[in-house]
């Protein structure tokens, strides 16, 4: 098992690598666009190899130039990050890591990679109206014709009380809506919540979709759930108690042989009874 040890950047100085800056924040804005430059290092006298990952609220839009790099002794390399957002985020700090993560770890323990995290944080302001969408759903891994209930539940965390409308569409793996409803109408005030409720059966296993929108003063706010269901796993059937075909020649050798033995032994221990009858 791999063992993944991440620290903060200069918290070890014996580790290989590093990067810098450790942290960028930004706040949102509609469309926004930007590339940084990130400085990756290798702080030993070994070359290292590394791999470069991205993960988090935001990260698919965000792009690394290459995702494996041999960084030399000593070396710092400038490596570049590319940011592009859409025009609405959900309110709130949404957090995203660029990780960098060696492949063999010199001064490490056998099994275990060392790397280091950098954060890249957007704060999105809460606008003067606004209805968040939390989705769920029960059971987690179905069984074939079982239903899946979903559930959509609005918040307003705004100031003034919102009249929300909702619907929720499910849709499969090619995004195709196959299922809709209008989920109902929610007067919400400050902090207030309300949950939905929806009944769907998946034909089969795979992928899917909810997408559940809530309507409000002139405005939406639109959640996506990606749903993932698998066949579970059968249990091993118990080792068979039958004697394989192949040993049964073997087998029936034996029983004859025994058997053979048998006679022989019984004739020799009634012959001396017999003889003194005759006697």
């Amino acid at each position: 098992m791999i063992v993944l040890m991440f620290v903060l950047l200069f918290a070890a100085p014996a580790m290989g690598v590093g990067v810098s800056p450790a942290r960028i924040e930004e706040n949102f804005v509609p469309g926004f666009e930007r590339s940084y430059t990130l400085y990756l290092y290798n702080s030993i006298d070994v070359p290292l190899e590394v791999e470069i990952y991205v993960t988090g609220d935001l990260a698919e839009y965000i792009t690394i130039n290459t995702s494996r790099m041999i960084l030399a002794p000593k070396e710092i390399r400038p490596h570049l990050m590319l940011v592009k957002l859409p025009d609405v985020l959900e309110p709130g700090r949404r957090d995203t890591a660029i990780g960098i993560l060696e492949t063999q770890s010199p001064e490490a323990a056998v099994g275990a990679r060392a790397g280091v995290e950098m954060q890249y944080w957007v704060t999105v302001p809460l606008p003067e109206k606004y209805v968040s969408i939390g989705l769920g759903y029960e059971p987690k891994t179905p069984k074939t014709g079982e239903p899946v209930m979903m559930t959509a539940t609005l918040n307003n965390p705004t100031e003034p009380p919102l009249n929300a409308t909702a619907d929720i569409e499910i849709q499969d793996s090619t995004r195709t809506t196959f299922y809709r409803s209008e989920l109902g109408y929610a007067f919400l005030f400050k902090d207030a919540s309300r949950t939905f409720y929806y009944n769907w059966t998946p034909e089969s296993y795979g992928t899917y979709y909810a997408v559940s929108r809530a309507y409000y003063d002139g405005l939406t706010t639109k959640k996506t759930l990606k749903m993932s269901f698998t066949e579970p796993k059968q249990a091993a059937a118990p080792p068979s108690a039958e004697i394989p075909l192949e040993v049964l020649p073997d087998l029936t050798l034996y029983i004859i042989i025994i058997a053979v033995l048998a006679v022989g032994i019984g004739a020799v221990l009634l012959w001396p009874s017999e003889g003194r009858r005759k006697g």
